[in-house]
């Protein structure tokens, strides 16, 4: 289920896949017994920047912010009450950039949430850039509940950032990987982009293995 911008219900089209004469055959059947999962994500489409890479519908208006809170909010009040019954496991905000929402923005549509439906909570992920994650903001998330992060690191080579048009670099990168896990935030994952026409594609932030916080990679 998929709450807030870029809404796209309750009903679920399994696919059936065979293998024909053009190669592989998408066949939609829609089976009516077939519910989602009750894991809900949020999704925020505000960025600071467009990158070189995306494709995403976004937007660099960042005065709708608090007009987007809201929308979401009332969304969930009308949606939620439907899927009384089942329970919530995974709360999850992707983006855009949901990190460019303020942490009291993201508990106030988290405590929406957790009173129009019944949860059993295990996970609250936020994705997030590394020039949003300050001390103070990761103290704030880590206050409202959020218990892990996605960075959008990208690369921690300065010329495959520049070609990006990424807002960090890749000293602050890794410094806010350490900062993240000194703050309390034992799950982290990074996207790592790889195969872009600049720089070396090497295994990059393995170094990270020898820093002070340790880290177990999963590739």
């Amino acid at each position: 289920m998929n709450i807030g911008l870029g809404w796209c219900g309750r009903s679920v089209v399994p696919l059936k896949i065979t293998e024909g004469g053009h190669g592989l055959q998408f066949t939609a059947e829609p089976d009516p017994n077939c519910r989602p999962w009750p894991d809900s994500m949020c999704t925020s489409r505000f960025c600071a920047k467009a990158c070189t890479y995306c494709d995403f519908h976004f937007t660099t208006k960042l005065s709708d912010r608090d007009r987007m809170v809201e929308a979401i909010v009332q969304e969930l009040r009308l949606s939620l009450p439907e899927w009384r019954g089942d329970t919530f496991n995974t709360l999850y905000f992707g983006g855009g950039t949901p990190s460019l929402l303020r942490p009291a923005a993201l508990q106030h549509i988290a405590e929406v949430a957790f009173s129009e439906a019944d949860w059993d909570l295990k996970e609250w992920t936020l994705e997030a850039n590394p020039e949003d994650l300050d001390q103070a903001t990761l103290d704030g998330l880590r206050h409202s509940g959020v218990d892990r992060l996605s960075i959008g690191v990208q690369s921690f080579q300065p010329d495959v950032l520049d070609w990006m048009r990424r807002a960090h670099g890749a000293e602050k990168a890794e410094q806010v990987v350490l900062h993240a896990a000194a703050a309390g935030f034992d799950h982290l994952s990074l996207d790592l982009i790889y195969g872009v026409p600049v720089g070396k594609n090497r295994p990059l932030g393995r170094r990270m293995l020898r820093g002070p916080v340790p880290c177990r990679w999963t590739t």
